[in-house]
Formats: C-alpha cells, structure tokens, sequence
C-alpha cells in the first residue's frame, strides 16, 4: 500500500510539473510569436488530444471490464456468519463476501500471471523518484 500511496504522490507531482512547464511554454509563445499564431495552433492540436483523451477513456473501460469479468470468475466460499455488521446499513453481498474472506485475503495469482518486470521497473521508478525530491530538497535547505 506505501509503494501504491508514493506512485500516486510521484506522479500527482510528475503533473503539476508538466503543467508549471505547459504554463511556461505558453507564456514563452506568446512572448515570441504573434497571438493569432498561437492561438491557431491550440486550436489545431485541440481535436487532436481529445481524440486521443478519448481513445485512453475507452481504452482504461476496456481494462476495466476485463477486470471486473476476471473478477467474476473466481469463486470462493465464504461463510456470511463471518462478518458482524453493527449497524443498520444493509451490506451488498460483493462486500460481505469479500469481508467474509478475512484480514489477510488477497486475489489467488498464478506464478505466470505475477508481472514481476513491471513491478520491480515500477518500485526502481518510485524509489529513483524519492531520491530525486530527497536531492532537491537538500540543494533546497543548503541554498537558504
């Protein structure tokens, strides 16, 4: 979960400094070309990332509904005495079965479908991340 939590910290950070640059690139286009010019331009582009926003929209559906189809194939019996809801709120069944499945339940992976490239690519890019922010905030403190 720490490893999820510092992907999210580190790529919410990768994006606002790609729109810090967005912003600067602009500002610079402006300050070298006429408006007119710029403003054809963005205009142009436009179409260009909505389709492409579009075909990433479709795309992350498709991922999802494989998801949850793979999801649905995997039966496990669970006792439903397992779970004690305190409250008044009935549960829906998915989220009493996953509850009844205990503290230390986790998705049954075979060894082939475990991406152990992208994992370890994943956790070398988060911790290279890390020691990057680490860096710039000691040039950060031994500049003041």
């Amino acid at each position: 979960m720490k490893c999820l939590i510092k992907e999210i910290e580190t790529t919410f950070w990768k994006i606002a400094r790609l729109k810090k640059e967005i912003r600067d690139i602009q500002r610079q286009a402006y300050d070298l070309l006429p408006e007119l010019q710029v403003e054809n331009f963005v205009n142009h582009q436009y179409p260009y990332f909505k389709n492409l926003e579009r075909e990433i929209s479709i795309n992350q559906e498709k991922k999802l509904n494989f998801l949850r189809e793979s999801q649905a194939n995997i039966r496990v019996k669970v006792n439903k005495e397992w779970v004690f809801n305190c409250t008044d709120i009935q549960l829906p069944s998915k989220v009493q079965n996953t509850l009844a499945l205990g503290p230390k339940f986790s998705i049954p992976l075979e060894k082939k479908d475990v991406p152990l490239v992208n994992i370890i690519t994943d956790v070398e890019s988060i911790s290279l991340s890390e020691e990057d922010e680490d860096q710039q905030l000691k040039k950060k403190r031994y500049m003041h």
